[in-house]
């Protein structure tokens, strides 16, 4: 079993690069929620938009 399934996870620098792989990851393995945390804006919404887009609840 997952230690993420069912976890609350926060992701630092979580708009992009592994950051955002990592977050996408605790998605896909089943964490309850994903508070992702970044400077740049900008990068942030496309996150969320494209975290959605793939199904996921934002």
């Amino acid at each position: 079993m997952s230690r993420i399934k069912g976890a609350n996870v926060l992701v630092t620098g979580g708009a992009n690069g592994i950051g955002k792989l990592m977050g996408e990851s605790c998605l896909l393995e089943g964490a309850a929620h994903l508070v992702i945390w970044d400077i740049n804006d900008a990068n942030l919404k496309n996150t969320i938009v494209e975290f959605s887009k793939k199904g996921f609840k934002m």
